[in-house]
């Protein structure tokens, strides 16, 4: 699925597949290397038990704006702060055991799942470097690589770090899916409509982002 979701990126449409393959071999090698330190100096733990050790709480985010990418959650660097989806989280979990697939859902993997995720945020910051118009421009293409190997080494480290035997990538891909539902169910019903057809009408699954967080 990570290849995948790399192809479907803007700014990876004209890569190639040993391009793709590359940036997720990348990612890999990110996701274990932190992983291994991480074990190493905290020991196992589930994902929302190393919050206290890395100085880390969880901030609940409920209605906001209306986003047109599912956010389970979000790291805010400057309030260390993981800012969790809470409706969006348990929603997705609901629709998981409703549609068949409750392995998914069990041992609350949704939620330790986006936790996991925004470790990795913290653990890795992305370098700060202040640059120029003109040199973000001459930069543009490399920053868009990094910040794609940053958001699959992100996934991958998620999946070492809650055991799961698949990719997390299916927990947005169901977020979609149940939002897809939602909006048909709407139409039929002739109920206002509130997922991808809402025009970023007020959602409560969607909470309001700030686009210096990372998810």
């Amino acid at each position: 699925m990570e290849c995948d979701a790399v192809r479907a990126r803007p700014t990876a449409k004209n890569w190639d597949d040993a391009s793709i393959e590359a940036v997720v071999d990348e990612a890999d090698g990110l996701a274990a290397s932190a992983y291994d330190a991480l074990v190493r100096d905290h020991g196992n733990r589930s994902p929302e038990d190393y919050l206290p050790v890395l100085g880390l709480k969880i901030k609940v985010v409920g209605v906001g704006e209306r986003w047109p990418i599912p956010y389970f959650s979000l790291y805010d660097e400057a309030e260390n702060t993981v800012e969790m989806n809470t409706p969006l989280i348990e929603g997705v979990a609901k629709y998981l055991m409703k549609t068949g697939r409750a392995d998914r859902a069990t041992d609350d993997r949704v939620r330790q799942t986006a936790i996991a995720h925004e470790i990795y945020h913290r653990l890795v910051p992305r370098p700060q470097v202040k640059m120029s118009w003109r040199e973000r421009l001459r930069h543009q293409a490399d920053d868009a690589r990094a910040d794609i190997v940053e958001e699959i080494a992100a996934v991958r480290f998620s999946q070492l770090l809650v055991g799961l035997p698949y990719s997390p990538l299916e927990y947005p891909a169901a977020a979609k899916e149940m939002k897809r539902v939602r909006s048909v169910d709407d139409v039929a019903s002739d109920r206002q409509p509130t997922g991808i057809l809402g025009f970023f009408r007020p959602d409560p699954f969607i909470p309001k982002v700030d686009l210096r967080k990372r998810s």
